[in-house]
């Protein structure tokens, strides 16, 4: 069993988000994502008990939590150049290639879940503005 998975995710509280861009106050992906995590939260108790639509709240909650973690190896990437048509494509090709490298270091009997998630990710992704 690896524990380079966890201290690369781990490293993610050292990612800036949205480096070289001048910013009131900085915010680095682990931040970014557990505020992701919380906000996917509330809508998810928002549909379940206010609109009354099943939900499966621990799914959203640990693609929130994970949907960034490629910028362990890749560093963040602001929208406006991962959304760049000129990049667009690359930028996809090698968030998979460190997506993989990633799932390569996940102990082999937990493998199955987590390409699971990457699964989910990539749809995750597809339904988002930024993506």
């Amino acid at each position: 069993m690896s524990n380079q998975l966890y201290a690369l995710l781990y490293r993610l509280r050292f990612t800036p988000r949205w480096s070289g861009s001048y910013c009131i106050h900085t915010e680095d992906v682990a931040q970014h994502s557990h505020f992701v995590s919380l906000i996917a939260h509330a809508l998810c108790l928002i549909k379940k008990n206010i609109y009354n639509e099943d939900v499966n709240v621990e799914k959203v909650i640990t693609l929130a939590l994970y949907h960034d973690s490629s910028d362990a190896i890749l560093t963040h990437v602001i929208a406006p150049v991962k959304r760049h048509e000129s990049v667009k494509t690359s930028f996809q090709k090698l968030k998979g290639i460190a997506n993989n490298e990633i799932t390569r270091m996940v102990p082999e009997k937990m493998v199955s879940e987590y390409l699971n998630l990457s699964r989910c990710r990539r749809e995750f992704h597809k339904h988002c503005r930024y993506g």
